[in-house]
């Protein structure tokens, strides 16, 4: 049995000529998608079989990578930017461990004090931005007891009595939340109280994602 074979280009060239373009018109855009083709190749189709045997052709949406000499990267004029020098760097995320009871909230109360205000930390320089707390656990009296103490008025509580946003089930609030407050510090207090899942996937999933910057207690 024969079979008809098309030849792609020839179908293209007759669209062309159907509306109107003329031959060395056609040649040129031929040979410049050709050229194209060549520095740009298209990723290759790979096969997936569905549970009923069926075969799906799925196109990878990767392009080829750009790889980097280190002699090139060690000559770029940048720098890590710091929130508080040497200790919480801009767009990242910094975990802070530690059992219950050492002082983890005062210690996060007063970088987020210090943060929100542009003053020292622990003698150490930092660049002000909003600072939001997101605070599971503490109750509104002890919460307002350590404030008296610490201060941190400018500070954006979202406290445990409005019900915070999980970050696992409801992590595009969050999203909402920074693009609200571009350059923001979250601070999540604490990690644990936050997610119902694995403490890993969930600093993978949200800030990954989404490209917060925080600080996170555990």
């Amino acid at each position: 049995m024969a079979s008809s074979i098309k030849n792609p280009s020839i179908s293209r060239t007759k669209a062309a000529r159907s509306i109107g373009l003329g031959e060395q018109e056609i040649r040129s855009t031929i040979q410049s998608g050709m050229a194209a083709g060549r520095s740009h190749p298209r990723a290759p189709e790979r096969q997936e079989t569905t549970n009923r045997g069926q075969v799906t052709h799925i196109r990878s949406n990767l392009d080829i990578p750009t790889l980097r000499s280190g002699a090139e990267i060690r000559a770029m004029n940048i720098q890590v930017e710091w929130l508080i020098d040497g200790i919480v760097p801009k767009k990242a995320i910094t975990l802070k461990f530690g059992r219950g009871g050492i002082g983890k909230t005062t210690l996060a109360m007063q970088l987020g004090n210090a943060v929100s205000c542009g003053k020292p930390f622990l003698g150490r320089a930092t660049k002000q931005v909003p600072v939001i707390y997101v605070d599971f656990e503490n109750p509104l009296a002890i919460l307002s007891e350590r404030l008296k103490t610490i201060g941190g008025d400018d500070i954006l509580f979202w406290t445990t009595s409005d019900n915070p946003a999980s970050l696992d089930k409801q992590s595009n609030v969050y999203f909402d939340l920074l693009k609200q407050h571009p350059d923001a510090l979250f601070i999540f207090d604490i990690l644990r109280s936050a997610q119902g899942g694995d403490e890993n996937e969930v600093v993978q999933h949200c800030f990954c994602k989404f490209g917060l910057k925080g600080q996170v207690k555990k």
